[in-house]
């Protein structure tokens, strides 16, 4: 596995998401960063912006992150 600082931005949506969802958690990537990836960078964004549709607890969310 890559490092964090090789990732793209895509890649390391990719494992978050993969790493909040083998707890149960269910995020959608929302924002600037998905409209990079869909734009294939024409537009940069430098954040990630996870949307937690289901309403996990922010405890969950801290503890996992």
């Amino acid at each position: 596995m890559k490092s964090i600082k090789e990732m793209t931005q895509g890649e390391l949506a990719a494992l978050v998401q993969s790493n909040l969802r083998e707890k149960g958690i269910d995020v959608v990537l929302s924002g600037g960063a998905s409209v990079s990836i869909y734009s294939s960078n024409r537009y940069v964004s430098l954040d990630l912006d996870l949307v937690n549709p289901y309403f996990a607890k922010r405890r969950a969310l801290r503890e996992t992150m």
